[in-house]
């Protein structure tokens, strides 16, 4: 008997008697049984890990029925002090038709502190963040319903050099996505990755 990488479940090798594979089958369903037991519902599964480069990048069927919510994040170097834009995608096109509806709260060192936003726009400007040369940022965000046709909320809080920024999105219409294109306002990502994480029911 042999036994898994992993778990170390126990598998028939190919010089097993056939007749004690009702008892390997047994045997084997009982050590999963015992593994998965107990463990809590819901969690985050990687759905896709993509580096960031040049100035847009765009992930096809990263949103699907499976899951209802999903969880972003953003670790980038910028090549230039930039806002980080975003667009939800159906079919490996990009949603440019009005219907984002943003707003940033935002606290730097400096003391310019303030709050800004747009309703009914083509994009969601700034809303995944911002950079400045050299300094790395990151972003986390969430995402409800975005395959679903309901209208798509995000929510996230990202730092950039010593500087923070709180945004939230709305996309005002019914619609269904299956992807995002993330994009510069000007410059481009000199190295960073975006992980999209699907949650659990």
């Amino acid at each position: 008997m042999a036994v898994t990488p992993n778990y170390s479940w126990p598998v028939p090798v190919n010089t097993d008697y056939v007749k004690d594979g009702a008892e390997a089958i047994k045997d084997l369903g009982d050590a999963i049984d015992a593994t998965v037991f107990g463990l809590p519902a819901g969690g985050l599964t990687l759905i896709s890990n993509t580096a960031l480069t040049g100035s847009s990048v765009s992930i096809n069927n990263c949103f699907s029925a499976t899951y209802k919510t999903y969880r972003l994040v953003l670790d980038y170097v910028p090549s230039t002090n930039l806002a980080i834009n975003f667009r939800y995608r159906t079919g490996g096109v990009d949603n440019s038709a009005g219907g984002y509806y943003w707003s940033s709260i935002y606290w730097l060192n400096n003391g310019a502190n303030g709050i800004a936003g747009s309703g009914g726009g083509t994009t969601s400007s700034g809303a995944l963040g911002a950079g400045v040369t050299t300094n790395p940022g990151s972003m986390f965000a969430d995402i409800a319903y975005p395959f679903e046709e309901k209208q798509t909320k995000l929510s996230g809080h990202g730092v950039y050099a010593a500087n923070g920024l709180l945004s939230y999105t709305n996309f005002n219409v019914g619609t269904s996505f299956d992807g995002l294109t993330i994009y510069t306002s000007t410059g481009t990502f000199t190295s960073g990755n975006l992980r999209i994480y699907g949650y659990q029911d």
